[in-house]
């Protein structure tokens, strides 16, 4: 496989496929409409990574309003730090000892959130970024109604206490994934 680069004003004719062709005008407009949609409801968005996979295209989506990026896994995170993406929420949770060991190192490069549901996974957070005198912003994954992951409801305020005395570590809130709801009514 042969991997040649093509500039602007190349004949599509001239493309050999599979390649990935982008009307930068058009996309420019998309991410113009969603953060005006945001912005007119007051609205902070963080669009989710997954859609485009480069921080050529997260850095756009920042200028044009977006307060960061949201990146499904760590990988994607480094890839996005590395490429100059300031702030990065991940919205799993980074458990073991060479996954946070990475984590360090990508919060050291942009400001990095992560979620959170198991008080041995705060503590092995706080331990490692306490270590290394940094801090790591973390939210609460609650459970709300779909039952694979999160805390429980009546768990979540000494839960967030448990974070709130870890050194290392900053809670910035909760968050849950409402993914059940897109059937209802079907």
């Amino acid at each position: 496989m042969v991997s040649k680069n093509y500039s602007k004003g190349t004949n599509i004719s001239e493309i050999d496929t599979p390649s990935i062709v982008v009307d930068l005008d058009i996309a420019e407009s998309n991410i113009s409409k969603m953060q005006s949609v945001a912005n007119e409801n007051n609205v902070s968005m963080r669009p989710h990574s997954k859609t485009n996979k480069s921080p050529f295209w997260a850095k756009k989506q920042i200028e044009a309003g977006a307060i960061g990026i949201c990146c499904a896994k760590l990988g994607e995170a480094e890839v996005m730090a590395h490429g100059g993406i300031p702030e990065i929420l991940i919205p799993n949770q980074i458990v073991g000892k060479e996954k946070i060991e990475r984590l360090v190192k990508v919060n050291k490069i942009s400001k990095v959130m992560v979620a959170v549901e198991n008080i041995k996974n705060v503590k092995n957070l706080s331990d490692a970024f306490s270590k290394e005198s940094q801090t790591l912003s973390v939210i609460i994954e609650v459970n709300v109604g779909m039952d694979r992951c999160g805390v429980e409801l009546d768990e979540i305020v000494e839960f967030a206490k448990n974070i709130k005395n870890s050194k290392g570590l900053s809670f910035e809130g909760i968050m849950g994934y409402e993914g059940h709801t897109v059937n209802i009514g079907n």
